[in-house]
C-alpha cells in the first residue's frame, strides 16, 4: 500500500527556477526523493511513502521481497520555507530559501533543494507508536536531490540479502569411493557424491528463511584428466545405469573431486516463495592410491 502527501508549487517562481537551472524538481516523503511528475489523487505533483504490510516481487537481487515486522521512523520532507511544516498543516510552497541555499551537486538538470525533515514512529503495522494522529518530530533541514537514498521506511529484506546469507550454508559436496582406500588399473571404480538436495534455514535480519537445495549439475574430476557426471549410486554395480564409473590406466596417486551446482528455493513467513541460481561449491581433493597387478614367477619346472 502507498499513501501520497500534496506538493503544490508556486507556479511562477517554479518556472524561474526551471528556467535558470534547465532542472526539475524533487520531494520526498519517507522513501526519499521522487522526481517532479509523480501526481498525488488531486492531481498535483507528490511524491510516494511505503507502508508496512507484506512483501514484493523479486525482480532484481536488490528488489525488496519481506517488510520486517517491527517499529520504523516515517520521514516527511516539505521545501524549507516559513509556511511549510509537517502534516497535516504545511502548506508545501516553494520558496527561494529551499531553492538558492544547496549546492548543485547532482549530476545532470535535476535540482537540489533544502527540506524541512521530520519524522514519526511508527508501528508495524503503519499506525503511529505514540498513539493518535502521532507526533512530528523536527530534525533540521537537509539538502536532497533525486539520486540521494531513501530514509525511514519499514526494514526489508532483498534478494541480495538472501543470497547473501545462503552463500554461507552451501552444501559443500562429498567423495565416496569403491571400493574404499584404493583401487587398481583397469579395475572399474565406483564413484558416490551423497546429500545432493538438501533443506536448511538461514535467519536474514532476524526474520527465518527456509531455504531448499536442489542439484542441477554434478562434475566428477578423477586426477588422471578424465571427468565424469552424476551423482552416482553406493554399492552399484558395474555397469549400472546412474553409477559413475572410471578405470585408471596406470598406478599411482590421483586428487578426486566432485563440483556440484545447485539452484535455491527460498520460502519466506508471509508464504511466498522464489529461486534463485549460481551456487556452486567443489569437494575437498581425495587422495586415492591406484596400485597395479602384476603377475610374479617365483619357480619354473
Amino acid at each position: 500500500m502507498r499513501e501520497r502527501a500534496p506538493y503544490r508549487l508556486l507556479i511562477a517562481l517554479l518556472a524561474g527556477v526551471l528556467l535558470a537551472t534547465g532542472g526539475s524538481i524533487a520531494h520526498a516523503d519517507g522513501d526519499g526523493p521522487i522526481l517532479g511528475g509523480v501526481e498525488d489523487d488531486n492531481g498535483t505533483p507528490g511524491v510516494e511513502v511505503t507502508d508496512p504490510g507484506g512483501s514484493t516481487g523479486t525482480d532484481g537481487g536488490n528488489q525488496p521481497v519481506y517488510s520486517v515486522p517491527g517499529p520504523y521512523w516515517k520521514y516527511h520532507y516539505t521545501p524549507a520555507c516559513s509556511v511549510n511544516g509537517p502534516p497535516p498543516n504545511s502548506a508545501d510552497a516553494l520558496c527561494l530559501g529551499a531553492t538558492s541555499t544547496c549546492a548543485q551537486e547532482q549530476e545532470g538538470p535535476a535540482t537540489v533543494l533544502r527540506f524541512f525533515v521530520y519524522r514519526m514512529r511508527m508501528n508495524a503495522d503503519g499506525t503511529p507508536a505514540g498513539g493518535g494522529d502521532g507526533t512530528w518530530e523536527s530534525m533540521g533541514t537537509q539538502c536532497r536531490g533525486p539520486n540521494d537514498p531513501p530514509e525511514g521506511g519499514p526494514e526489508v529484506i532483498t534478494v541480495a540479502d538472501i543470497r547473501a546469507a545462503v552463500e554461507g550454508v552451501v552444501p559443500v559436496p562429498s567423495v565416496a569411493v569403491e571400493p574404499a582406500g584404493g583401487t587398481y588399473v583397469n579395475v572399474p571404480t565406483n564413484f558416490v557424491s551423497e546429500g545432493s538436495d538438501q533443506t536448511t534455514t538461514v535467519q536474514v535480519l532476524g526474520v527465518a528463511v527456509q531455504v531448499q537445495f536442489t542439484a542441477t549439475d554434478t562434475r566428477w574430476s578423477f586426477g588422471d584428466g578424465s571427468s565424469g557426471t552424476g551423482n552416482g549410486i553406493r554399492n552399484a554395480a558395474v555397469g549400472q545405469a546412474g553409477a559413475v564409473e572410471h578405470d585408471y590406466r596406470r598406478a599411482g596417486t590421483y586428487t578426486v573431486t566432485v563440483t556440484r551446482t545447485y539452484s535455491v528455493t527460498f520460502s519466506l513467513p508471509d508464504g511466498q516463495s522464489s529461486s534463485m541460481e549460481g551456487f556452486t561449491r567443489t569437494s575437498p581433493g581425495l587422495a586415492l592410491p591406484v596400485g597395479e597387478v602384476q603377475s610374479l614367477v617365483t619357480e619354473v619346472d
